[in-house]
């Protein structure tokens, strides 16, 4: 089996130079070309984009090829070539030691693997891999150094040049994977002229990969950015089915222990960082289109993957199901290994309760029962571990460990105070910087120590990420703080106070665009700050009857729909339209309620169905139309100027 045998020697995740070699088996050209990141062999992808190397690891793989008494056996000078530049790539020959020094050699050894990659691509013109690594490798080089903390017009030419590198290698062939899987990480970002032109790259990939889960992922980083959540979640649907089929052929991994086996099969982790990548997208992408229930499966999923991860014990151990006292001493062990599961589990129950929040927090969009489920149930439920916050499994833990607990508390604590906010009983106690002295009550469900713990958690992952040097992430571990302490005040009654955390949330979450990592995704996205501010302003103009009330609900919700925002988000759109119908402006009322049904007709969201319906007559579209439709408004409400020309 060539394929858990041999390291990969080049940085892609699309096309390894090994899906050259003789003899493969079919399963394992699958394998290959959708680069895998659970720990098959020696098999490990290289994350040049989102600053989540494993120097270490890679470095042992490389060094323990080249001791090899056989090393370099025949390999050509282009395969040399491709083994050489991921040396450089890694800081041969005097490598990094400590994870300050990869930090700190990051930006010179991306660019020494661009001049690698960019000599190679030269030297063999003909060769479709190596002239798709120079745009990725340009990409690269503008997510390190001051671009993963200040950003900058240096980091935005990066990001430009590698669109064009991306363009002219896809003009001299229009079917090579790996320039398509490229030219889209080079379009995900916030801004319309960006993510438009590669709307090419999108509809153009999924016929030329037809079975790679990875691959078939990729067009939905470009749908959910223009809004097209039918395509997005179809993309990710037929990923994470392509994971399925794999994992099922003969052979494969038959020596893993079996498909879904509480304890010991192997087929919920094969390729784990790819299948539940999507999966968490998809589950995102119904909540979008209020599929409340068929995004609950995709957590359900999740959530019992993560209970086979922690369930797995070592080769050799007695059966977890079988003898439970014996996986004790393996607990954490168990616990470190789940990390990545446990991370895609959190964030995925943390939309579960937002989404559903911010909808009822509107009113009227969906039956009671239906949006009160997720959010309802969330602060009752048991307090998860902390993560493990260093280290790397499927994903990078310094990473992506501080912002999933960071949304999963943020979202309990937020379920905690709309339900005290809908009863209309005070929070017995308001957590700012005071520690609580009290006995947690049983009659509130502790809800002070539940929000206080939820500002801790919030608050220690954002002062990690400024430790870190990542800017964007640290933002927005900040605008959940605001968030959180904006619901506290509108429990305390103190509407002046609520309005003025979310638009602070507001203004941090649409400068952080500014040190947005190229490329971006949009699974960090919590609680989008805009439409929560816009919610509020809404809600409290119609309990004030507030005309300015409508108005800055209306430029909010404008400015998230804009297309460095959020375009095509239906909940910005609902409350777009209610806004301007409360500002008489029926005609832009009945143009956004007109987009509204073309995602959400034959949703769950039932009532705000229907007052669409109510106000534009007959859906436009039939439910299930992939037709896109773009309201004509003035989405620059809300936008400075200095905004959009940055991340032009």
């Amino acid at each position: 089996m060539l394929a858990l045998h041999l390291p990969i020697v080049a940085a892609s995740c699309v096309e390894s130079p090994l899906l050259q070699a003789p003899n493969l088996e079919p399963w394992e050209v699958t394998l290959l070309a959708d680069c895998p990141t659970s720990a098959l062999g020696d098999i490990r992808p290289f994350h040049l984009i989102w600053n989540a190397e494993d120097v270490n690891g890679s470095l042992a793989v490389l060094r323990r090829q080249a001791a090899r008494d056989d090393f370099p056996g025949n390999m050509t000078e282009r395969e040399r070539r491709y083994f050489a530049s991921v040396q450089v790539l890694n800081g041969e020959p005097t490598p990094p030691t400590t994870d300050d020094a990869v930090a700190a050699t990051r930006a010179a050894r991306f660019a020494a693997y661009r001049a690698a990659v960019s000599a190679l691509a030269g030297a063999f013109p003909d060769d479709p891999t190596a002239g798709s690594f120079v745009p990725f490798a340009t990409l690269a080089l503008g997510s390190v150094g001051s671009c993963a903390s200040v950003g900058g017009p240096e980091c935005d030419a990066y990001a430009q040049q590698a669109r064009e590198l991306a363009a002219a290698a896809y003009a001299r062939n229009r079917n090579f994977p790996g320039t398509i899987h490229y030219g889209m990480h080079a379009h995900d970002y916030p801004n319309g002229s960006v993510y438009n032109d590669g709307l090419e790259y999108a509809r153009q990939y999924p016929a030329t990969v037809r079975d790679a889960c990875h691959s078939l992922h990729m067009p939905s980083h470009i749908s959910d950015r223009a809004g097209q959540w039918r395509d997005a979640a179809a993309a990710n649907g037929a990923s994470v089915a392509a994971a399925d089929a794999f994992a099922r052929l003969p052979g494969a991994l038959g020596d893993r222990g079996g498909l879904i086996n509480t304890s010991r099969g192997f087929g919920f982790a094969f390729n784990a960082g790819n299948l539940y990548h999507s999966l968490e997208f998809e589950a995102y992408e119904l909540l979008q289109q209020c599929k409340i229930d068929d995004a609950r499966d995709r957590l359900t999923r999740m959530g019992y993957a993560a209970g086979q991860a922690l369930r797995l014990l070592p080769e050799g151990e007695p059966d977890s199901a079988a003898a439970p006292d014996a996986f004790a001493g393996d607990l954490g062990g168990a616990w470190y290994n789940a990390t990545a599961y446990l991370q895609w589990q959190m964030r995925m129950r943390a939309r579960q309760a937002l989404w559903p929040l911010l909808t009822e927090l509107m009113g009227n969009a969906a039956p009671p029962l239906e949006t009160a489920l997720d959010w309802r149930s969330l602060p009752s439920e048991a307090v998860p571990p902390p993560l493990s916050w260093s280290g790397r499994t499927v994903s990078d833990h310094s990473f992506y460990s501080p912002f999933s607990e960071a949304s999963w508390h943020h979202a309990a604590a937020m379920g905690a105070l709309m339900r005290i906010h809908q009863r209309g009983v005070p929070l017995p106690y308001v957590p700012d910087d005071e520690p609580i002295t009290s006995v947690c009550s049983s009659a509130d469900g502790c809800i002070a120590e539940r929000v206080a713990l939820a500002l801790e958690v919030i608050g220690v992952a954002e002062a990690h990420y400024i430790g870190t040097g990542h800017a964007y992430e640290a933002a927005g571990a900040a605008v959940l703080a605001l968030q959180v302490r904006a619901m506290v005040n509108l429990t305390r009654g103190d509407a002046a106070a609520a309005l003025a955390a979310a638009a602070a949330a507001r203004k941090l979450e649409e400068h952080a665009n500014r040190v947005l990592l190229r490329p971006s995704s949009t699974t960090l996205l919590s609680l989008p700050a805009v439409a929560l501010h816009g919610a509020l302003l809404l809600m409290m103009r119609s309990s004030s009857n507030d005309g300015d009330g409508a108005a800055d609900a209306a430029d909010a919700f404008g400015a998230c729909l804009a297309p460095s925002a959020k375009p095509q988000m239906p909940l910005c759109l609902l409350g777009l339209a209610r806004a301007k119908k409360a500002l008489g402006d029926a005609f832009a009322a009945n143009r956004s309620y007109a987009a509204l049904l073309e995602v959400w007709d034959g949703s769950q969201c039932v009532g705000a169905v229907a007052e669409a319906r109510a106000n534009v007559g007959p859906s436009p579209g039939r439910a299930g139309s992939r037709r896109s439709f773009t309201v004509p408004c003035d989405f620059s409400m809300g936008l400075q100027s200095s905004d959009v020309t940055h991340i032009t």
